[in-house]
């Protein structure tokens, strides 16, 4: 506990008389963005994987807008899902066939 506040104080530069709630609220507040935007960079990583393969196996414009919404709304599933049922690469290694994105 003495190390972590003392850790604490060196990074937000309080003096050791000031006032700890200060920093608390600091961490707190950079922690809540931290965790926001990295859940934006997973989310909309969902998100553009989903595309980018609705591309490669020649979709219709519809089912990738579809596809797209679910990945956002579920990203935790769609990337388990891609891992171990879609990926392009497993496929390439288990057929030894080249990777060729369908043209339209």
């Amino acid at each position: 506990m003495l190390v972590e506040t003392f850790l604490l104080n060196k990074i937000n530069k309080i003096e050791p008389f000031q006032d700890s709630n200060q920093t608390a609220v600091t961490i707190n507040v950079f922690t809540i963005v931290l965790i926001v935007i990295l859940g934006l960079v997973y989310t909309f990583g969902a998100v553009i994987l989903s595309w980018n393969y609705s591309n490669y196996v020649g979709s219709s414009f519809f089912t990738k807008i579809v596809i797209a919404i679910l990945a956002l709304i579920f990203p935790s599933a769609y990337y388990p899902i891609y891992a171990w049922f879609l990926n392009p690469l497993k496929f390439s290694r288990i057929n030894n066939i080249s990777l060729k994105p369908v043209n339209k």
